[in-house]
């Protein structure tokens, strides 16, 4: 079976095994603050104001969901696959968990239940190789968002890794990000700039932002 073809609980137990052995600051795409995501959302969000709802998809432990209700964001969403990386950010968090609503789901399988003014993805799509697997999740995009909302996507670029975390990764240019989307979304912005890793190594990402129309 290869990477882009692993059943749900395949990449539940390769996700837990991932966050459960390595401490938060080793893992490749650690940093302490997420600042080109947050600079978009500061950027392009200032009309939905902190009330806006946003979700963080495929957001591991990641830090944004702690900079974002800092910057006085109230309606905040996380999820991930991974069991063990929701748990590491509750914790993190402590009491201000209880403001935040974790969401543990394969993005492939998820059906939403809610819709979000923001949607914010730091390297969860790239993982998904298959045509069928990316359109489940496009499926999930615009269902879980609506007209004028915010759509950050960040996956490795045409010049970055074509593997990460021992799984293969399809990478994208910006162009090929907006192909990909479609019409119904509006790019914004998309750039590139290297992501140094706490080892000191360099990881090449596409960054974008979209607007849906």
């Amino acid at each position: 079976m290869s990477d882009n073809t692993k059943s749900s609980t395949e990449r539940q137990s390769h996700w837990d095994n991932r966050f459960d052995s390595n401490a938060p600051q080793s893992l490749t795409w650690y940093q302490p603050h997420i600042l080109d995501s947050l600079a978009l959302i500061q950027k392009y969000g200032q009309d939905l104001g902190p009330d806006a709802a946003v979700i963080d998809v495929g957001a591991g432990n990641a830090g944004l969901v702690d900079d974002l209700a800092a910057l006085g964001y109230k309606n905040l969403s996380v999820l991930d696959i991974s069991a063990k990386a929701l748990a590491q950010t509750r914790d993190r968090l402590g009491g201000n968990a209880e403001n935040i609503e974790f969401i543990k789901a394969d993005l492939t399988k998820w059906k939403p239940t809610g819709e979000w003014d923001i949607w914010h993805d730091r390297a969860a799509f790239h993982f998904l190789t298959g045509t069928s697997e990316q359109n489940a999740y496009l499926d999930a995009l615009h269902s879980s968002t609506h007209k004028g909302a915010l759509v950050l996507i960040s996956c490795f670029s045409t010049n970055g890794p074509e593997k990460c975390s021992g799984l293969s990764v399809q990478q994208y240019s910006v162009a090929d990000l907006a192909a990909r989307l479609g019409e119904e979304y509006e790019l914004l912005e998309g750039y590139q700039k290297d992501h140094i890793t706490p080892n000191g190594g360099h990881q090449n990402f596409t960054h974008t932002a979209f607007k849906r129309r």
